[in-house]
C-alpha cells in the first residue's frame, strides 16, 4: 500500500511539473500510473480530473469527476469540482446543482460558494449570487476574487458605496493590481468624487503605464474636473497606445468639444464609428457636435439615430425634441417629449410638464400677445366704429430659443473594464457581418462540442481565456460579443484541428466588459451564450 502511495504521489508531482513547464500533451502519459493499481479508486479519478481541467480539457475532466462520484458519491469536494468543469462547458444549470450538492454535504465548503455564485451570474440571478458571493467573504475574508466580484454585481446594482467598500478591501489584500484601482475609480466616479477617482487611475497608471483603459479614465475623470486640456493629453496617450480603441476616440471627441473644437470632435466620432458602427455614446455626442458647429439637420439626423440605437436613452429623446422644437417643429418637438415616460420611468410627468412650460407656452403666450396688439392697434385706429376681429391666437412670430448642447455622453469608466480577447484571425467590428440563417425545418445539430475559458485577469488589465475542439472534425468558430451597455458588437474568427485549442485576450479586437454577452456559434450546432465574468 505504501509503494502505490509513492507511485500516486510522483506521478502527481511529475504532472503538475509537466503542466507548470506547458508539457500538457506528455502528462497523458502518466494516467496508467495512476490507476494502474487499482482502477477504482475515487481520489486518483479526481486528480486525472484536476489535471484534466488545468490543461484545458474540460470535457475529459468532468467525465473524471462523474467516475469518481459513481465510486463514492459522498465526496462534496468531487460535486463542486465537477461544477467548475461543467462551468466551463457553459452549463450553469448543472454546475449550479453540483455545487448544491457539494453544500448540502459541507456548507462551509469555500470553493462550492464561490462556484455557485459564477454559475448564478451565468444564468442571470444576480441578487442570489451576490448572497453567495457574501457567503464566500464571510467565511474567507481575504478571498479577493470574491470582494472584487461581490463589488462588480453591487456596481450594475448602482449601489456604489457598497462597491466602493469591496474594492478598497480588496486593495488592502492585493495593493499591486493595477485593475481594481481602474474599477475603483469608476465607482467613485458614480458618486461624483472626481478627484478620488482621478487619484485611483493615476495609482492604475502608476502600477501599469500602458494601461489603456485607466487613461481613459483619467481622462473621464478630468472632464468631470472641467479640464478638458488634461483630459486630452490622456486620450491622445490612449489612443496612441491602441489605435482601434473607439471608447479612446469617442473620449478625445468629448475634451475637443468641451474647447469649442466642434470640427476636430466630429472627425473623432467619426473615427469611432469607423472602428465601431454601433457606438451609441459616439453617435449621440456627435449630433451635438454638428449641433456646435450650427448643422442643425444634420444633427437631427444623428440624433434620431441615436434613439433608434439605444431606445431608452433620455438624453437623446429629449435632445432631439428640443431641436426639432428648435426648428419649429412643435408637433414632433412634443411626440419626442412625450416619449420621454416610457424611455425612462423615473422621468416623471413633472419633468414633461416643466418642458412644456419651458417651450410650447411661451410661444402660445407670445402668440396671444401678438394678437391682442393688433386688436388694439385697429380699435386705436378706428374708434368711431367697433370692428369685428379675428382673435384667432396666431403663429408665433419671434422663434423660440435655441435647442441648448447636451452633456456629451462617456460611457461610466467601471463598466468599461477590460476588453477581450485574443485567437487566430480577427474580424472586428464588421457593420455587415450577420449571423447565419439557418432553414426554418432544420434543427440543430446539437449542442456547441467546444471546451471554453474565460479569466477576468485584473492584474494584468485584460480579458483572457481558450476554446477547444473536442470533436474529430475541423471547427469553424465565431465569437460575437454584445456589450451590456451600450450593445455595440465585435467579433472574432478562426478555424480549429480535431483536438485543437486556441487562446485568445484582450489585444485581438473583441472587446468586453464585465457582464457583457459572448456568443460562440458553429453552424449548424447551437449557439452557446455566456456573461464576461
Amino acid at each position: 500500500m505504501n509503494a502505490e502511495r509513492a507511485l500516486f504521489a510522483d506521478a502527481h508531482r511529475q504532472k503538475m511539473a509537466l503542466t507548470r513547464r506547458g508539457a500538457r500533451p506528455k502528462t497523458k502519459a502518466f494516467h496508467p500510473e495512476i490507476l494502474g493499481h487499482q482502477p477504482d479508486r475515487s481520489d486518483a479519478l479526481l486528480l486525472m480530473g484536476v489535471i484534466n481541467m488545468v490543461t484545458g480539457r474540460a470535457g475529459e475532466a468532468a467525465a473524471s469527476f462523474e467516475d469518481s462520484i459513481r465510486i463514492d458519491s459522498s465526496q462534496p469536494v468531487a460535486h463542486a469540482l465537477l461544477g467548475d468543469a461543467l462551468l466551463d462547458l457553459c452549463r450553469p444549470q448543472d454546475a449550479l446543482e453540483n455545487y448544491e450538492r457539494a453544500l448540502q454535504s459541507d456548507p462551509r465548503l469555500i470553493p462550492a460558494h464561490f462556484g455557485r455564485a459564477n454559475a448564478l451570474v451565468d444564468l442571470k440571478r444576480p441578487l442570489e449570487a451576490l448572497a453567495s458571493y457574501e457567503n464566500v467573504v464571510r467565511l474567507a475574508p481575504r478571498h479577493s476574487e470574491a470582494l472584487l466580484r461581490r463589488g462588480d454585481i453591487l456596481l450594475r446594482q448602482k449601489d456604489y458605496a457598497a462597491a466602493l467598500e469591496s474594492y478598497d478591501r480588496a486593495i488592502e489584500l492585493n495593493p499591486s493590481d493595477a485593475g481594481i484601482y481602474h474599477i475603483r475609480g469608476g465607482a467613485l466616479r458614480q458618486l461624483h468624487r472626481a478627484r478620488e477617482a482621478l487619484d485611483s487611475y493615476d495609482a492604475a497608471l502608476r502600477l501599469r503605464g500602458d494601461f489603456v483603459e485607466a487613461l481613459c479614465g483619467r481622462g473621464d475623470a478630468l472632464l468631470d474636473l472641467q479640464e478638458p486640456e488634461g483630459a486630452l493629453a490622456a486620450y491622445h496617450e490612449a489612443v496612441r497606445l491602441r489605435p482601434g480603441f473607439a471608447d479612446a476616440h469617442n473620449g478625445r471627441g468629448n475634451c475637443l468639444c468641451a474647447l469649442r473644437r466642434h470640427a476636430e470632435a466630429v472627425l473623432c466620432f467619426d473615427e469611432a464609428l469607423r472602428l465601431d458602427p454601433n457606438h451609441a455614446a459616439a453617435i449621440y455626442n456627435r449630433a451635438n457636435a454638428m449641433l456646435g458647429m450650427g448643422q442643425r439637420t444634420e444633427a437631427l439626423a444623428s440624433f434620431k439615430r441615436a434613439v433608434l440605437q439605444q431606445p431608452g436613452s433620455t438624453d437623446a429623446t429629449r435632445s432631439r425634441g428640443d431641436l426639432l422644437l428648435a426648428v419649429r417643429q412643435s408637433e414632433a418637438a412634443a411626440a419626442g417629449v412625450a416619449r420621454l415616460p416610457q424611455a425612462d420611468p423615473d422621468f416623471d410627468n413633472a419633468s414633461v410638464t416643466n418642458f412644456l412650460k419651458r417651450s410650447i407656452v411661451p410661444t402660445m403666450l407670445v402668440s396671444f400677445a401678438v394678437s391682442f396688439g393688433i386688436m388694439y392697434k385697429q380699435r386705436g385706429v378706428q374708434y368711431h366704429s367697433t370692428p369685428t376681429l379675428d382673435v384667432t391666437p396666431r403663429v408665433a412670430l419671434t422663434p423660440p430659443p435655441a435647442a441648448p448642447i447636451a452633456a456629451p455622453v462617456r460611457p461610466p469608466a467601471a463598466e468599461r473594464q477590460l476588453p477581450v480577447a485574443r485567437a487566430g484571425a480577427t474580424v472586428a467590428n464588421d457593420p455587415h457581418a450577420e449571423e447565419a440563417v439557418r432553414p426554418e425545418d432544420e434543427a440543430p445539430a446539437g449542442p456547441l462540442p467546444v471546451a471554453f475559458h474565460i479569466w477576468n485577469r485584473r492584474d494584468l488589465g485584460r480579458i483572457e481565456g481558450n476554446i477547444s475542439n473536442i470533436t474529430d472534425r475541423p471547427m469553424s468558430i465565431t465569437m460575437r460579443a454584445v456589450s451590456a451597455s451600450t450593445q455595440a458588437t465585435s467579433e472574432i474568427r478562426f478555424e480549429l484541428a480535431p483536438g485543437e485549442k486556441k487562446s485568445y485576450s484582450t489585444e485581438d479586437g473583441l472587446y468586453m466588459q464585465t457582464n457583457d454577452q459572448l456568443t460562440i456559434q458553429s453552424p449548424p450546432y447551437q449557439d452557446r451564450v455566456v456573461r464576461v465574468p
